[in-house]
């Protein structure tokens, strides 16, 4: 035990080795556990129960919901702050979709907007191209905001509301993501992200 105090005092090196020897040893009784534990094999007495429950396969057909979720997910790159990109996804029996998701940061001020801009875009291509029913997309980007006394919150900064109408007149190939906010059927945007 004393040798174990002096690694310990000895700095970062001598904690490494005091964490490795102990990791080692609960990797050793684990390993010690395992081969007195009885098996199904070798019980006697232990009977074989086999299923018949059907399996789900690869041919499964997906909800329309998972498939325009899975769809505005793929669009959508990785989230660079940590949190979820995508933390709410729903399409109810109407056929409205509500999407949540969460921008992302960038070098300037300018680069983020445009992000969140962007990001709308995908988000409604996404739906477009989804191939299922929807009569309107409701839309809303978070980010992190500092107010006034240095706290820094998550909040809703752009809410955007699109018929199917208007989501159908949108030509993706040529489109200029800074008119997003214009064709939008309602909505708000926060003055933290507006041109």
């Amino acid at each position: 035990m004393n040798k174990i105090r002096k690694l310990w005092t000895r700095g970062c090196l001598g904690k490494v080795v005091v964490l490795g020897m102990f990791c080692m040893g609960l990797l050793v009784s684990c390993m010690i556990m395992t081969m007195f534990l009885p098996s199904p094999e070798n019980t006697p007495g232990a009977a074989t129960v086999t299923t018949t429950k059907k399996l789900p396969t690869a041919t499964t057909t997906l909800t329309a919901e998972t498939t325009i979720c899975r769809a505005v997910s793929a669009a959508l790159s990785q989230s660079n702050r940590g949190l979820r990109r995508l933390p709410f996804c729903e399409r109810d029996v109407d056929n409205h979709i509500v999407i949540r998701w969460t921008i992302n940061d960038n070098l300037t001020e300018n680069m983020i907007k445009t992000g969140a801009q962007l990001d709308l875009v995908r988000v409604l291509k996404a739906v477009a191209k989804s191939g299922q029913p929807f009569i309107s997309v409701y839309a809303e980007g978070s980010f992190a905001m500092v107010d006034q006394y240095g706290a820094k919150t998550e909040t809703i900064v752009v809410r955007a509301f699109f018929e199917r109408a208007t989501v159908d007149k949108i030509n993706f190939d040529n489109f200029n993501a800074d008119n997003i906010y214009v064709i939008a059927d309602s909505g708000n945007v926060h003055r933290a992200f507006q041109n």
